[in-house]
């Protein structure tokens, strides 16, 4: 649904040729109250900077608050601490710079009222005089009721749009306060229309900015999240693949003995972890299970297709992993032992797996006719074994790769096959770094390494040393008090704990005191402060400390504004100082200041087709068309009234960045015209 939000800034004219006159007599008064007036626009300003961040700093306590009610961890109600603090910061200098705020608004009231107060003593004052006093007064007054409306605009349209357009319009509109009450000072009934024009492109400028900034420090955040959650997932999956790779690499060598030989396990290896990424099994557990079927007396070619049976029966059973290896493990003794006992069959019943029925189907015979065939050891445990495994394979034949197609089962697979794609990074990281641990065991093995043992022996007992020092300082002083001390002995007496706890706890600390006096401990600082030197003088050294992370912290503070810093740049230049046509720079006019924030937001350069705000030089050149008109300074000035300028933004609900600089260049249009207008 659209959304319609319409600024109005109005100037009236209220001045009579009186106040020429006053304004030179009251220079020195002028400048005090327009610096007041500007100190104010500028605690409008932060006041509303500082209020977009006291509601990030609210919300962030509030989702700590919530994490911390959730887990009550130590590291969250740290995180809930600090936000809190951070939140309280936020909110004192939004206080103090309300608080300025609202002094200087009665400071300008003061100055107003004590002129009006001076002229009801004299009792000599023009006309003149008293329009003047009441133009300041009503300057003063204007500014308030702007800052106020401006105050209750952005709320409202914070509530509707959220803080970043409500700040943007509130500063908008303070600002334009604050220049039309600026301006209603010139004397001049241009001033109004010229300062409220100024003041609101000044506060789009200031809330731009504003914006911007948050922007920009969102991205940057982002930048740096980004990297940090690249770089500690590569290291998360170089330590898991290098654990995968190492723990596979025994794996080879176990299997090779098993298998008998290299090539015949790297072969099997490779089936099972194929195997691994299409079924429900997990490679360890293959691992397990193909080494307790080896040893049962399986064949390699045997294995993986009597797991396959085991599997469909456990897919179609919800088994999970280990119940399928135990059935494995349950069929491969009977297989070895020749034996088909209750012992061996009780964990398949107990699986859901109807052995009675599968042996009854074997056998030809009933049910109670096997029972009793295996209670007296006449079945034979390898053909039993082998008749339940062929019997589960065709009941349950395709059930393994129906699962592996659910979610969870998905799940399982890509975990296998994930783990397989790190161990590729492990492995590799694993060969090379087999060089540097070789290299490393042959130096500390060496005689390098005979030379660091004797140091680190010494050091090490330079340490006890120390710590042997401080234990006998603390206890001759401990002693010294349960021995010697008075008070003490009278509060063991009367039976003060407290007293008797506070005597040796201040002996403790006086023994730890005489410790630090020790030549052995102010040794051991001087050593450290000589360490940190060294460090400072190593880094300094050919830039160490750049290299060192430096560089990268600056990368982290570069945001997305390099092509606007660049633009704002060529904007300041051509403000201060824009050349004439002789090439010479000049004073920039009120003229060039327009084009340049025209051009600031409207994306390119404003041209002279529809006129200008005023002729800025003498001289200027100029090419006229046919049925233009061209007045004069004097014909100009008799046309002069002071405007009142309507905003009016319709359109969908503000969804990005797009939409902000839509309203912002219709506002700045709107004052543009206006002022060209009334010039």
């Amino acid at each position: 649904m659209g959304r319609e939000i319409s600024l109005a800034i109005m100037a009236h004219e209220n001045f009579s040729d009186a106040v020429t006159t006053m304004r030179n007599a009251n220079q020195a008064f002028n400048k005090d109250l327009t610096g007041t007036m500007q100190k104010l626009d500028a605690f409008n300003k932060n006041k509303i900077t500082l209020k977009v961040e006291t509601d990030k700093a609210k919300q962030a306590l509030k989702e700590a608050e919530k994490q911390f009610s959730k887990t009550g961890d130590a590291a969250d109600k740290m995180a809930l601490e600090l936000a809190n603090s951070n939140y309280e910061n936020a909110r004192r200098n939004l206080d103090l710079v309300a608080k300025n705020a609202r002094q200087a608004e009665k400071d300008i009231l003061s100055m107003t009222g004590a002129i009006s107060k001076a002229e009801n003593r004299a009792g000599t004052s023009s006309a003149a005089e008293s329009t003047m006093m009441k133009t300041l007064s009503n300057a003063g007054l204007f500014k308030m009721a702007g800052d106020s409306l401006s105050g209750l605009a952005g709320v409202a349209v914070s509530s509707a749009l959220g803080n970043t357009i409500g700040g943007a319009i509130q500063s908008t509109l303070s600002s334009a306060a604050t220049g039309a009450a600026m301006g209603s000072m010139t004397g001049n009934p241009m001033g109004i229309a010229i300062g409220a024009g100024v003041g609101a492109a000044s506060g789009l400028i200031s809330s731009a900015a504003s914006v911007f900034s948050s922007r920009d420090d969102a991205y940057k955040s982002a930048v740096q999240d980004s990297y940090n959650s690249v770089q500690e997932e590569q290291q998360n999956t170089l330590s898991s693949g290098s654990q995968i790779a190492g723990q596979r690499e025994q794996n080879q060598i176990s299997f090779a003995t098993l298998l008998g030989g290299d090539n015949n396990a790297k072969k099997y290896l490779a089936e099972m972890t194929k195997f691994a990424g299409d079924t429900p099994f997990g490679y360890d557990d293959l691992t397990a299970t193909s080494k307790t079927m080896l040893a049962y007396g399986y064949k390699q070619n045997e294995i993986l297709p009597e797991l396959t049976k085991i599997g469909d029966a456990g897919s179609a059973l919800s088994m999970s992993n280990q119940d399928m290896t135990y059935v494995a493990t349950s069929l491969g003794r009977m297989r070895s032992t020749g034996k088909t006992t209750l012992e061996y069959l009780n964990p398949l019943l107990e699986r859901g797996i109807p052995v009675w029925k599968y042996l009854a189907e074997y056998t030809g015979k009933s049910s109670e006719k096997v029972q009793e065939m295996v209670s007296k050891g006449l079945l034979p445990g390898e053909k039993a074994a082998k008749a339940i495994s062929d019997a589960m394979g065709k009941e349950f034949a395709g059930n393994m790769e129906k699962q592996s197609k659910t979610y969870q089962g998905l799940v399982n697979s890509l975990g296998d096959v994930q783990d397989s794609m790190n161990a590729a990074m492990g492995e590799g990281y694993n060969e090379e770094r087999k060089k540097g641990l070789l290299a490393q065991q042959e130096w500390l093995s060496g005689k390098d390494g005979t030379k660091m043992s004797d140091a680190y022996s010494m050091i090490g007992s330079w340490k006890a040393e120390l710590e042997n020092t401080r234990e006998k300082m603390i206890r001759e002083s401990m002693s010294k008090a349960v021995n010697e001390d008075p008070e003490y002995q009278k509060a063991k007496s009367a039976g003060d704990r407290a007293k008797m706890g506070e005597i040796l706890a201040k002996a403790e600390i006086e023994g730890e005191a005489e410790y630090k006096k020790t030549e052995g401990y102010k040794l051991q600082v001087e050593t450290e402060k000589s360490l940190v030197g060294g460090i400072r003088e190593t880094m300094i050294k050919d830039e160490v400390y750049k290299q060192y992370g430096y560089d990268m912290e600056q990368e982290f503070t570069k945001g997305f504004g390099e092509k606007y810093a660049q633009d704002m740049l060529s904007i300041i230049s051509q403000i201060h100082q824009p050349e004439n046509s002789m090439g010479a720079s000049k004073v920039a006019s009120e003229e060039d200041y327009v084009n340049s924030l025209h051009s600031l937001f409207s994306k390119k350069p404003a041209g002279k087709a529809f006129g200008m705000a005023r002729v800025p030089y003498n001289d200027f050149p100029a090419l006229l068309h046919e049925g233009e008109r061209v007045l004069t300074a004097s014909e100009a000035r008799a046309q002069k009234t002071a405007p009142t300028i309507h905003v009016t933004v319709t359109g969908n609900v503000i969804k990005d960045e797009a939409d902000e600089d839509r309203i912002a260049q219709k506002i700045v249009t709107k004052i543009l015209n206006a002022m060209q207008i009334t010039n």
